[in-house]
């Protein structure tokens, strides 16, 4: 059996994925050093990975992803509907993109709308940005009305991105003004007029 640790890469990949849980969550990962390995080396993180996801790992997820594992994808797609919601959303992300598909993107809505915690919620108005569709955008707009000022940022600042503008919602300060107000979600009116003028500016960039 090959010595995996004359790579750099595969120490490198331990760092990455096994070795600092509170780095990880605090900092991210870059998960694409999985897709680096020798192919001995890949054999071995393979099993790690997806021994990892079923454990509830999210970012054995995207090690998997990176891989394009076809080994993980059954498993992955009888986990979605039962794993933890952030887990949930990678595997969307993950199968969306190994399938070349947008069809997994209605798990990431729902985390969006029923995630429970609002750091959850927040993580799929962020991450839901890369699947643009009319379906997308209705439930960003929806989630504009979040109780949770962070989630609402966030959505508005995808909506920004799937519309090609920076998604810095401070570079519009009389939305984030609506969208910061103390008030919160429950001000229908107020957020109304955010979104608003979203929309206008959204209608000016695709004119």
């Amino acid at each position: 059996m090959v010595n995996l640790l004359v790579s750099t890469n595969w120490t490198i990949f331990i760092q990455t994925f096994f070795e600092d849980p509170y780095m990880m969550w605090r900092e991210g990962i870059d998960p694409t050093i999985a897709g680096k390995l020798l192919e001995e080396e890949r054999k071995q993180a393979e099993k790690m990975l997806i021994d990892s996801m079923v454990e509830g790992d999210p970012f054995a997820v995207m090690g998997l992803r990176e891989m394009h594992s076809e080994q993980a994808i059954p498993i992955m797609k009888d986990l979605l509907r039962k794993s933890h919601p952030l887990v949930r959303i990678e595997i969307a992300i993950a199968l969306n993109r190994m399938e070349n598909t947008s069809k997994y993107t209605s798990h990431i809505i729902d985390v969006l709308q029923n995630g429970g915690h609002w750091s959850i919620r927040m993580t799929a108005a962020r991450k839901i940005r890369e699947f643009r569709s009319k379906m997308v955008v209705g439930a960003l707009f929806n989630s504009m009305f979040d109780p949770e000022y962070l989630v609402r940022i966030h959505s508005a600042e995808s909506l920004l991105y799937i519309h090609g503008l920076k998604p810095d919602i401070q570079n519009y300060p009389k939305i984030a003004e609506k969208i910061h107000t103390k008030s919160g979600c429950n001000n229908e009116a107020r957020f109304k007029e955010s979104i608003r003028l979203l929309k206008k500016l959204f209608e000016t960039t695709e004119k």
